[in-house]
This record gives C-alpha cells, structure tokens and sequence, in this order.
C-alpha cells in the first residue's frame, strides 16, 4: 500500500494512492495543523513528526500516536535515525532551569539569532541532546551517521555515543527501567539485559529494597556467577531471598552440588518441610523460556547427603528408592533410621546378585537386630537360584532341623580362644515404627529378569558374619547342608538338594568341607551330650566331607577323647592311640582306668599290628605300679611274643631293663622256658649231628 500524509497549517490527512482503500477521499486524522517547516518524515519509523508550541507529535496509517510534551514555539524539524531534531528559538527555555533561562534572556536581549538545538528519542521518550547556539543556526544536515549543524559563523557536528557509554549513563543517573527500554529499541542482546539487572540490582542492595533486588537478581541468571549473588545474600542473612534465587537457579537446571547442598541446608534450617518435599519430587527443570527439559534439577548424591546429616531420612530413603541406589538406600535404612525389618524386606526384592553383595557390608547389624530373619534370608541366598521372596507359608524343615542353644561361637578357620564364653542372648528387634516426612510412592525394587539361572553364593563368605550368633550360625550351617546337598545328621528324612547346573564341582566340595568343618567346632564349643553325639556322627560319617586332620586338631583342642580315637582308627594310627592312653596315664597317675584302656586297645589291634606289643611292654614296665597293676598283663604278653616270635630273646631282655623296675625274678620262669627250649634245641641239633656223623663214616666206610 503507498499512501501520502498531507498536512496544512490547519489539518492532517492520509491519502492511500495505491492498494486497499485507493481512489477514495483522504482521511482526516487531526484537524490542525502545524507551521511552515515543523513536519518531517521519518522514513525509519515510516510515520510523520510535527511539532506545535506544546508538544512533539507523530501520526502513522493507524491515526495519532501519543505526543511527547514539549512546550514553546519551535522554527523546525529534522530526522536522524531514529531522532527528532527540533530548533526553537530562546523562549522555549521556560521549561528548562533557572539557569538556563538567565541566559537565554540574556541572549535574547543581545542576539535575536540565538537558536536552540534539542535532540530527541522519539521511541525511548528521551532527550539525547540540547544546546543554546548564540550564534544562530542556519541548517541541520543529517549525513554520513552524524548530526551537522551549520552556524552562522561556523560547523559543528554531533556524533552517536556507543551504547555502552549511554548505558554508563543511565547508570549513574539510577534510569535502570530508560536503560531496559533502550535494550529493547536497538534490539540489544540479552548479555546487555542481564547487565542492566545486574546494576540495578546493585543500586537496590545498597538501598536496602531486597525484594526488589530480588527481582532483578532472579533475572541475571545465566549470566552472573551465582556465587556473587549468593555471597550478598549470605551477608545480609536474608534466607528468605536466597532460597527464592536457589530455587530458580535449580529450577533452570543451573546449579552445583554447593548450591544443591545451600538450599537443602535452607530448608533445614527453616524446617520448610513443604518446600523440601516440592524439591526433591521435581523430576525436571526447566529451560529460560519456561518448557521444562529432561534430568533432575539437582545433584542426586548431595541431596541424599544432605538430607542424612540434618536427619531428614525419609526424604533420603525416598530419594534413593525411587532412582533405584540400593546401597545407598539400604544405609539410610540400616545406619540412620534403624529400620531393619524394611531393610530386610528390600533385600528380598532385590535378587540374589545384589543382595549377596549388599549383605556383605550390613550382615553383621542385621544379625544384631534381626537374627531370625537374616539367618533364614542367607539360608535363601545361599540354597535358591531363584527370587528371594519369602513365600507364604515358610518351610518348617530348617525349623525341626535344630533348636538354637545359648552358646558361644568359634571359627574352625580362626586363631580363637575355647575358653567359656557368656550365653548369646537372642533378642527381638522391633521395627521403628516412627513416621517417615515423606512416604515413597514408588514399588518395590524390580529385580532384573534373566534366563540364565543365577550361581548360588558360596556359603564361606558370610561365616564371619555369625561371631557372637553361635546358635543361628548352627542354624544356617545345617540348613546349607541339608538344603543345598541333602545331608542330614537327624534321623528325620533329608530333604532333596537344590542342585545349580552351574555350580563348579570343587568348589561344592571344598564348601561342603567348609560347612562340615565348621559344624564339627560349633558342636564342640557346646560342650553338651547332644552336640557331642553330632559331632560324632560327623566324625564316623563315610558320606560327610569332613576334614580329618583339621577334626583332629580339633578334637585335640576340645580334648574329645571319643573323637580322637575314631579319628585315628579310621586314619590307621593305632599306634597314635597307645601313646595318647600312655601320655594321658603319665599326666594323670591317679586314673587307674587309663592303663586299663591301654591293654583294651592292644587286645583291640594287636593281633594285626605287633609291633604294638614292644610299645605297651614297655609301658607296664615304665613304674612298679604299673608293673604290680598289670604283672598278668605283662607275663601274657611275653606268652604272645614267645609264640609269636614278635621279638628276639635279647630285646625282650633290653626292654625288661630299660627301666630297671622288672625283676628276675618276674620273668625267671619265661627266661628258663627259654632257656630249656634253646637247649633242648642245642641237644637235638648235638643229635642230628652225631647221627649224620655216623651216617657218614658208614657210609665211606
């Protein structure tokens, strides 16, 4: 559309020459004019200025636009960008200063040629520019960016200021909102925006108006360090105000683990359990044009740490559920809230892999606090390949296996002491049943699904856990065996073994071995006729992988007299268990039975193994009272190794005298016998000789 403004002295019209309206009467958009020379057109705005004696007023193809106020009579106009330049004579000075006036009366009494210059920003309201020009003015020119005004006796010219030295300007006049209007009128970029807020936000501070500053701090975000805002805040000890700029600061995803950690500490401080809750839920922050963008607004690790020093555990415990940190939530648990029954609970959901791997670390408080329940959680893990859940109606086979006593515990693989200890003392944990702040919507932990069966944990690695649970360690290890590989000590019938296809063969035996070793010392540790009958069972058992040199250190520990025996009657050592009777008698010559069981033990295994006979002769000679106890005893055995011809007649004697307690006269009749069977022996070899003699001598003869 192309239209011509038409302006007399006494109206202004809007003729559309070409397009929509066209060939019609022209529009009648004010009805006065203005003087010769007071209108202009601004070709940059595409609109028309003129002035009268009160004012500057631009009209458009919409009709008049608001006037700018500007009083006294004016002789011209001219355009420069986007400025008005209006000459008027010295009388408009009456809106001016006292000062100014003075001279323009002055002037206007010497000099009729005096002119006034102003320069104005139509779009910002603003004047940029005025001077009194005593001189006179005969043109202004608009050329090559500047501003040229021709005197009478002279040229001067005007050159555009930079922005930043306009905005040095407004600053120092406090014109913050002029400054944000100029931003807007040159299309300034947003760096420019901030600053302005930046600076006005620094006026207000030192004025004290925080709420103002507030909202101009909260608009410089993005491009002010947060910590220059954060420090006036902090010395000014306005909370308030530095949690509404920590707010939008993690509103707009723009934060550090510090500024995470200062706004909870807020909150805290505060007690704003609302606000705190709204914040830890928000799962998004927002860009600067408000649409909100994936990924917390907040540093994960540090809230939850933050939320534990100050005691806020349930908002802990929810944040770290609902993103699935399972270490992290079972501390909050266990260290913090002491809420073990949940704890446990959440073990169970989480599958066997992660809750092997967590327990290691909590095993030792849950036993503390929940023994039961953990002891049956760790049968589980150890004997199921599947999930963990506890099933409706729990399996009553660990139950009837054994009843937990009060006894100490002790290690078969540990240097420990097997003095006395207290009784345990087995106590029920309540769980605390305070309330938590915030109540975690979510589910339970999904427990990942795999095809492949998952490989049972081996059974070792929790033996440490049990030290001061002797009973539900029993407990545990009878379980394994009986669940895990069918073995069974009670005459009740064993349960079929859960065997794993994946389970290394060696490895299976090297844990059964474990399991039974350990079995073996906790049944010795209690000391009872009943655990001594287990620990018997395990020793002559043919199918148990029991350690027989390892049992033995045992049984030696315990001094189990019954079990060493075995133990050396079934490693062949019948010699070993002589020696163990004769060492016994040596250090207790008041047990009369000891030698006793030594002539059992050679009437036992003597016949198959002499070399026993020499050992125990030379036992019943070592002391006269052994020698009266057992002078029976001793003439048999020298019958025996007479017909058996065990020993020579000499070492027989060497041994009798070893000791210098048997007489002659005790083996004078088993000497004669000798005796007269040697010469019987010489007498007929005399006679086979004198006959083959006289065979001889017949014979050659």
């Amino acid at each position: 559309t192309t239209c011509i403004f038409i302006v007399t002295t006494n109206s202004v019209f809007l003729y559309h020459v070409s397009g929509k309206g066209s060939g019609g009467s022209s529009m009648l958009l004010d009805d006065i004019g203005c003087g010769l020379g007071c209108v202009v057109m601004d070709w940059h705005a595409k609109k028309i200025v003129l002035v009268r004696d009160e004012a500057v007023y631009a009209y458009g193809l919409q009709g008049r636009e608001p006037p700018y106020a500007y009083e006294g009579y004016k002789s011209s106009i001219h355009t420069h960008l986007n400025y008005m330049i209006v000459v008027s004579p010295p009388s408009t000075v009456t809106t001016t200063s006292p000062a100014t006036q003075k001279l323009a009366a002055q002037v206007g009494g010497g000099d009729r040629d005096a002119l006034r210059v102003t320069v104005f920003d139509m779009e910002n309201k603003v004047v940029g520019y005025t001077r009194m020009f005593v001189e006179g003015v005969r043109e202004v020119i608009s050329e090559w960016g500047n501003i040229y005004i021709l005197m009478n006796n002279g040229l001067i010219h005007l050159t555009k200021k930079s922005t930043s030295a306009k905005l040095s300007m407004l600053y120092a006049k406090a014109l913050y909102p002029l400054a944000l209007s100029l931003t807007q009128t040159q299309h300034l970029d947003k760096s420019y925006v901030a600053d302005i807020h930046h600076q006005h936000g620094d006026y207000l501070y030192t004025k004290g108006d925080w709420d103002g500053l507030m909202m101009c701090y909260l608009k410089t975000i993005g491009w002010v360090k947060p910590s220059y805002i954060v420090r006036k805040l902090l010395d000014a000890q306005h909370i308030h105000n530095l949690v509404a700029y920590l707010q939008e600061l993690h509103a707009l995803g723009l934060t550090n683990t510090d500024h995470t950690t200062l706004l909870l500490n807020t909150y805290t401080k505060l007690k704003d359990v609302a606000h705190l809750d709204s914040f830890i839920k928000t799962e998004s922050w927002r860009s600067s044009s408000g649409k909100s963008k994936g990924g917390l607004p907040f540093d994960l690790d540090t809230a939850i740490w933050v939320c534990r020093q100050a005691g806020y555990f349930g908002h802990a415990s929810y944040l770290v559920k609902r993103y699935e940190l399972h270490e992290e939530y079972l501390r909050v648990m266990i260290e913090d809230s002491r809420k073990y029954g949940e704890a446990l609970m959440y073990l169970r959901h989480l599958g066997a892999d992660t809750a092997e791997s967590n327990l290691m670390r909590y095993e030792c408080a849950m036993l503390d606090n929940l023994p039961e329940e953990t002891t049956q959680l760790l049968i589980n893990l150890c004997t199921i390949s599947g999930p963990l859940t506890m099933p409706e109606a729990e399996d009553t086979t660990s139950q009837q296996l054994t009843t937990p006593a009060n006894t100490p515990s002790y290690l078969s693989h540990l240097p420990l002491s097997h003095a006395p200890a207290p009784e345990d003392k087995v106590e029920e944990s309540k769980a605390d049943e305070e309330e938590e702040p915030v109540e975690p919507q979510t589910s339970q932990p999904s427990t990942p699904a795999s095809s492949k069966e998952e490989k049972r944990p081996s059974p070792t690695l929790y033996f440490a856990h049990f030290v001061d649970h002797s009973s539900y360690f029993v407990r545990f290890l009878e379980n394994i065996a009986a669940r895990r590989w069918g073995q069974l000590l009670s005459p009740l019938p064993s349960p079929p073994p859960n065997p794993s296809l994946d389970e290394d063969e060696d490895s299976e035996r090297h844990d059964q071995a474990a399991v039974w070793n350990t079995l073996l010392k906790l049944y010795l540790d209690r000391g009872s006729q009943e655990q001594q009958d287990k620990a018997l069972k395990i020793l002559t058992s043919d199918s148990l992988l029991c350690d027989k040199t390892h049992a033995l250190i045992l049984c030696s520990s315990y001094t189990y007299t019954h079990g060493l025996v075995i133990l050396w009657e079934r490693l062949a050592m019948y010699e070993d268990i002589l020696w163990f009777w004769i060492d016994k008698h040596n250090t207790s010559l008041s047990e009369s039975s000891v030698s006793t069981e030594v002539m059992q033990a050679l009437a036992q295994y003597g016949p198959t193994h002499p070399h026993l006979y020499e050992l125990v002769l030379h036992f019943l000679t070592s002391t006269p009272e052994l020698l009266t106890q057992h002078q029976g005893d001793v003439e048999k055995i020298l019958e025996h190794i007479k017909k058996e011809q065990i020993m020579p007649l000499l070492g027989v004697v060497q041994v009798l005298s070893w000791n210098g307690v048997a007489s002659v006269g005790l083996v004078k009749d088993w000497l004669m016998g000798h005796i007269k069977e040697a010469r019987d022996e010489v007498q007929t070899v005399s006679s086979l000789r004198f006959i083959l003699i006289s065979a001889l001598m017949i014979f050659f003869v």
